[in-house]
């Protein structure tokens, strides 16, 4: 979604109209309609629109997430996942090497600290 389209589904979501978000922050009245012929807001623009829909900047524009935002940590000792690598099954024994070694690492870095 456009930075554009993401105000405007928060600020439905809020019941708050696009110009009220303006007025708010010192804007014209159809100031953020422009936003939707591309033209991106400042930063300290979209920091104060941010304030207003009470979200974060980030719920607002791509360009200011964090990439740690989208990694998901799975645990690898969970018995109920199924590994691929390269598109294939990774089987029971190839796993029990990857664990062994996964757990020498552990225990070095134990041993280092």
């Amino acid at each position: 979604m456009t930075t554009y389209e993401n105000i405007k589904r928060i600020a439905k979501e809020k019941d708050i109209s696009l110009t009220e978000i303006a007025q708010a922050i010192g804007l014209s009245s159809n100031a953020i309609y422009r936003y939707n012929q591309g033209i991106e807001p400042r930063k300290e623009t979209l920091d104060k629109i941010a304030k207003v829909l009470d979200v974060p900047i980030s719920e607002l524009s791509d360009i200011y997430k964090n990439p740690q935002d989208n990694i998901e940590t799975i645990d690898l000792a969970n018995n109920n996942l199924t590994f691929k690598y390269q598109g294939k099954d990774v089987k029971p024994d190839q796993l029990k090497i990857i664990f062994e070694v996964l757990k020498g690492i552990n225990d070095n870095e134990d041993d280092n600290k």
